[in-house]
């Protein structure tokens, strides 16, 4: 059976609505194994691996808009 991980849906994410005064991305605070990095502010988080995602839905639970889903 396939590993799961987490997936982010760029068209739905918006750091500026999750945070519209600091811009910070919810689900990057919310990974356990600090997968998940937003560079700068208002910036869209990018996933750093994968393959070290264990897919516990944290950061998909965190979301506000519902941009991450888990594969």
């Amino acid at each position: 059976m396939p590993k799961k991980s987490a997936c982010i849906n760029f068209d739905l994410c918006s750091p500026h609505v999750c945070d519209n005064i600091n811009g910070n991305c919810i689900a990057v605070g919310a990974c356990k194994k600090k997968l998940l990095e937003q560079e700068d502010p208002f910036e869209i988080p990018n996933l750093l691996s994968g393959s070290l995602c264990h897919g516990c839905a944290a950061c998909q639970n965190a979301c506000p808009l519902h941009a991450i889903t888990i594969v």
